[in-house]
């Protein structure tokens, strides 16, 4: 079975790393301040939150996106680093993004903020595709 042939702990690292990327993508070192723009965040507004409950949502976003990615990886026989990067590319250009386009475009929002959102994945999503697809 399928399944029984995945890496999980390249799954677990691949959703860590995914963490770590929008964690750093949203900082005031990259984008953060400029999506906080665009979503009309005052910047006290942000401090108030408690990220906890947010983190464990990104989390298991992350996990459903690392399996996801390992298991169409092992379908399309990926077998290095750059194929599973490749892999990670195609799958966020050709499925997140178009699908994201619609919502930003019926709900009026910048593309701005689409560019900023959805660049996040594209790069993660690469990333994640490298360490399981290089990961054996």
């Amino acid at each position: 079975m399928i399944l029984f042939q995945l890496n999980y702990l390249a799954i677990v690292i691949a959703a860590i790393v995914y963490l770590g990327m929008a964690g750093l993508w949203y900082s005031p070192l990259a984008f953060g301040k400029s999506w906080a723009q665009e979503n009309r965040f005052k910047p006290d507004e942000l401090d108030d939150r408690s990220m906890l409950p947010a983190l464990g949502y990104a989390f298991l976003a992350a996990i459903v996106l690392a399996f996801g990615l390992a298991l169409l990886s092992k379908w399309a026989g990926v077998e290095n680093w750059f194929t599973g990067a490749l892999m990670g590319l195609f799958i966020s250009l050709m499925i997140s993004v178009p699908a994201a386009l619609p919502v930003y475009v019926f709900e009026n929002r910048s593309m701005r903020l689409f560019t900023i959102n959805e660049g996040m994945p594209v790069v993660a999503m690469v990333i994640m595709g490298a360490v399981i697809g290089g990961w054996k």
